[in-house]
Parts: C-alpha cells; structure tokens; sequence
C-alpha cells in the first residue's frame, strides 16, 4: 500500500502506466481488493491494465472474478487480442471463450 501513497503524493495516480503496474503488484501480492478498486477507479484501461487484473484473479484462485472482468471487457466493447488470447489461454479454454465472444475455440497446452 506504501508504493500506492508513493505515487499518489508524486501526482502518478492517473498515469496508466503506473496504475496498471500497480494493479500487477497488487495481484502479486494477492492484495486483490486493492487491485480491484485501483482497476475500478482507472479513467482509462489499456490491454496491460485489463490482462493484470484478468491474469492476477485468476492466479489467485478466483475465477469468479477474473470471468466478472472479463465480462466487463466485453460490454465496454474491448475485444480480446492476440496476445491476451495466447497469455490465457490454459484457462480461457476452461472458461470457455465462445460464451463471451462467440468464438467456438479451444487454446489448450
């Protein structure tokens, strides 16, 4: 929590980058309320935003949660992309992709 007051007393709390690598952290560290609510409060979400918070849930043994973001990915209108598809694809293929994008696939290792 100390890294967040860090970057909030710097002005970093709105940098994309920072905050996305924060969300990382926190996952890491299994912290996954802190990491939600710095996700949730996020103006802007790029591709390594949403694969920490996707990726970190999931890791952390909650699946729920990881499906809850990546439903909300869907209806904010953000596609999937290569490289989120091949970075989780052990466990989109248990989620089972066709149920969000209609993609009748199965990336399993």
């Amino acid at each position: 929590m100390r890294i967040f007051w860090l970057a909030l007393k710097l002005g970093f709390e709105l940098d994309i980058f920072v905050t996305a690598s924060l969300v990382h952290v926190y996952t890491r560290f299994r912290a996954l309320s802190y990491a939600l609510k710095l996700f949730d409060d996020m103006p802007v979400r790029d591709m390594v935003s949403w694969n920490a918070m996707i990726f970190g849930s999931y890791q952390n043994g909650n699946a729920t949660e990881a499906l809850d973001v990546l439903n909300k990915m869907r209806l904010e209108g953000i596609m999937l992309d290569l490289i989120t598809i091949s970075k989780h694809s052990s466990y989109l293929c248990t989620i089972r992709l066709y149920f969000y994008w209609n993609i009748d696939c199965c990336i399993c290792y």
